[in-house]
């Protein structure tokens, strides 16, 4: 209450200048890391359809460390873009609030959520039958054939799903700084009672904006 932080009226906490600044870089980056998560994740995938192709059924080793690798980075990919849509939906949210601005950008960024948990949903069924069938030709030895044909199927659609996923994050990545930049300093209240951790925050923001472009 003393430093203007929090009040009764409002339920958002804003974050630490620090914080904020922090975020905003991350926000900045966050198309490049998944890009090159992405890509990481084809390679292997690929490396895994290779190695499969030559290994016999009795001996499938190193196939089965790149495949489960691939689910292990498949997943960490699901959860870092979870947890950024999360937070910088909260970023945004604050930042709208406290600007007393239009709710609009929220309602975008609740249906880039909603699309990417339909992208998981996707994804996971496009795993599941994949793993299932390798799992049963490496128990009975039997043909191949349909686990290579649930493993082409499974890598076109990783590649579908990571592609639309790239675009949600870099549209989010875009909306995120188009908030910052038209409520983050400017319209949140008068500059006499603007919080000074704020002020600094969206200085710095701006700059971190302009030297990206």
């Amino acid at each position: 209450m003393g430093h203007g932080v929090t009040s009764t009226k409002s339920k958002f906490m804003v974050p630490s200048f620090d914080r904020f600044e922090f975020l905003v870089q991350g926000c900045l980056t966050m198309p490049r890391i998944f890009l090159g998560l992405a890509c990481g994740l084809l390679l292997v995938l690929l490396g895994a359809a290779g190695v499969g192709l030559m290994a016999s059924a009795e001996h499938p080793d190193l196939h089965i460390i790149l495949a489960v690798f691939a689910l292990l980075l498949a997943c960490l990919i699901q959860v870092i873009v979870f947890t950024y849509l999360t937070v910088t939906g909260k970023v945004v949210t604050q930042v709208l609030h406290l600007a007393h601005a239009d709710l609009t950008p929220m309602k975008t960024v609740k249906s880039i959520k909603r699309e990417a948990t339909h992208l998981v949903g996707l994804m996971i069924l496009g795993t599941v039958p994949v793993v299932a069938a390798g799992a049963h030709t490496w128990r009975t030895h039997e043909s191949q054939d349909l686990h290579l044909m649930l493993a082409l199927v499974s890598l076109a659609c990783h590649g579908f799903v990571l592609f639309r996923e790239f675009s949600l994050v870099t549209r989010n990545t875009r909306l995120v700084n188009s908030v910052i930049q038209q409520h983050g300093v400017a319209n949140v209240g008068s500059k006499s009672r603007r919080p000074k951790f704020l002020v600094r925050a969206g200085v710095a923001g701006d700059e971190a904006l302009s030297g990206n472009r």
